[in-house]
């Protein structure tokens, strides 16, 4: 197999990947307020790799009534504290970076433990969606007549399919399966299935148990021919991918804490952390600020 710059490669997929969001909407996922997708965002604050943050995503959105408004978004298995106080701290970095207000959308396949953080000085309450709530038989069945019909879809409806409920019984690897060979039927722009089919994959993985996400893959390799997200979890794997990254995904939020002027010690009591590995991220920030 050719040996890849799995960290690079990914970045660089999924960046292009998000061309796909570009004139799209999320009202599908019940943010109908903030209108129509204008811009993707910068997310430099906390880098986007195979990990627990991977999915962080910023958006530009201009609403119905002409105003600018941005959305951070993320994709969780579980929301716990500590994620709502991270969400939190990206929240006000993105704010900050791009001069608009924010709202944090947060998706997730299971019941979230926590809903909000709250400190004496500020209330944080992101909009989060469980996604398991939704129909995914319904949905598929209306994508289905949209095709047959020559209808226009929200290919965005497409990507998230496979992290709905279902009444029948489906899982996210049956809606898996079913999202890939509906790319086929979407587009017969290649450059641009190869797009669908990379976010598919991408953002599944971050769900998946890694053998059932593989046999998904392996069943359709003739479609997923040369895409490289394909290739990406081939040499990496994504048990790999998440252990190192729930690592990574702390430390970004300690770095970002850190910008705000919280002190190590209740860092590393909020993230269950010692107090000397938050030191440590400290004295790094300070030594790369250093002429």
């Amino acid at each position: 197999m050719q040996n890849i710059d799995t960290h690079q490669n990914y970045d660089k997929t999924f960046k292009e990947s998000l061309e796909i969001y570009k004139n799209g909407t999320l009202e599908f996922l019940d943010v109908a307020l903030a209108g129509r997708i204008t811009e993707i965002l910068s997310t430099e604050f906390t880098e986007i790799t195979t990990n627990k943050t991977f999915a962080d995503l910023g958006f530009l959105l201009s609403t119905r009534m002409g105003t600018k408004m941005g959305v951070h978004y993320e994709m969780e298995v579980e929301i716990s504290n500590e994620d709502v106080m991270r969400f939190a701290s990206y929240n006000i970095n993105m704010a900050r970076k791009h001069g608009v207000p924010f709202l944090t959308v947060v998706l997730t396949t299971n019941p979230p433990k926590a809903t909000e953080y709250v400190n004496p000085s500020m209330t944080f309450t992101p909009k989060i969606i469980y996604l398991h709530d939704k129909d995914g038989d319904k949905v598929l069945a209306r994508i289905r007549e949209q095709l047959a019909n020559g209808e226009p879809i929200n290919e965005l409806e497409v990507i998230y399919l496979p992290f709905y409920g279902s009444k029948s019984g489906k899982t996210l690897y049956d809606f898996l399966d079913t999202a890939i060979k509906l790319t086929q039927q979407m587009t017969e722009d290649q450059h641009k299935r190869d797009k669908l089919q990379s976010l598919l994959i991408l953002l599944c993985s971050r769900f998946a148990k890694e053998d059932a996400f593989k046999k998904v893959l392996e069943e359709n390799r003739m479609v997923l021919a040369g895409n490289l997200a394909v290739k990406i979890f081939e040499e990496w794997g994504i048990e790999k991918g998440k252990a190192e990254g729930k690592a990574e995904g702390i430390a970004q939020a300690t770095v970002a804490m850190l910008k705000e002027g919280i002190n190590a010690q209740k860092i590393a009591q909020m993230l269950n952390q010692p107090v000397e590995w938050v030191e440590n991220i400290q004295a790094q920030q300070i030594d790369t600020q250093t002429p």
